[in-house]
């Protein structure tokens, strides 16, 4: 059984940097598990994906240097177990404001005794190269369980929620977190209430080892963000990449500048 790459990172005080999917396409996830990423997380949350397709596109990154992840619409323990028996390698779960809240998932993510997730499906084998009992032998010490910090709640909650334990990293969404602190969602900004957030989840992430993680809008971002001590990265999404080049393009074709007729896409 192949074991993860991203966990063992993570676990090592490495950086890894992924980008979300926001497209329910196996040919687009096929080409982007070869670009280089450590993962790639289908963004089940905010797009029209089923389980049916996501498992297709799991199923595209078999095999690859790529781990695949889902980011789900919410935690519970329904969208968890269906994900990683569709062949996830982790989850990634959104709006966690609370401790009660990350038991759920800490648990929902690991069989017995560790946790409550059941056992079945079999999908999850060929995700992990596993043959006989070696998924449920292993699967508690492979999967990787993300939770996203998207309010002052959260942020206030913080260190108790790290107490539940079971987390592997905690994944700042910028745009929600900005909104929710009644200013303008961005994906940076230099808030001082912001910034005192970011500074307070790398602190509590060395204090309980959870990796702290942010969503970059670019390489620049990404590599800032790594020296200030983060380790699971978003770079853009792959929706970004297809419209910003395809509009640069466009815009120089026709001798627009991109600050006239047509904005370059930023997300």
């Amino acid at each position: 059984m192949r074991s993860s790459h991203v966990k063992r990172a993570l676990r090592e005080g490495r950086p890894t940097v992924g980008t979300w999917l926001s497209y329910p396409s196996p040919p687009m996830v096929e080409a982007m598990a070869h670009v280089g990423f450590d993962w790639l997380t289908l963004d089940m949350e905010h797009n029209a994906m089923s389980i049916e397709t996501a498992a297709h596109c799991m199923a595209m990154m078999r095999g690859t240097p790529t781990a695949p992840l889902a980011r789900l619409p919410n935690g519970t323990h329904e969208n968890i177990k269906r994900v990683l028996d569709a062949g996830a390698w982790g989850v990634v779960c959104p709006m966690v404001n609370t401790p009660e809240q990350a038991e759920i998932i800490a648990r929902a993510a690991k069989h017995p005794p560790e946790g409550n997730r059941s056992f079945g499906g079999g999908r999850y084998n060929a995700s992990w190269g596993a043959v006989g009992g070696e998924y449920r032998e292993n699967i508690n010490n492979e999967v990787v369980v993300v939770i996203m910090m998207e309010s002052p709640e959260g942020v206030n909650n913080l260190e108790k929620i790290f107490q539940v334990g079971g987390i592997d990293a905690c994944f700042v969404g910028p745009n929600d977190l900005l909104g929710n602190m009644g200013e303008k969602p961005s994906m940076w900004s230099d808030s001082k209430q912001f910034r005192d957030a970011l500074d307070h989840l790398l602190e509590m992430g060395r204090k309980y080892g959870v990796a702290p993680g942010i969503h970059c809008a670019d390489a620049a971002a990404v590599s800032a963000r790594i020296a200030e001590g983060f380790q699971f990265l978003a770079l853009a999404s792959e929706a970004r990449f297809m419209l910003h080049e395809a509009t640069t393009e466009m815009n120089a074709v026709k001798g627009w500048s991109p600050n006239q007729n047509t904005e370059v896409i930023k997300y």
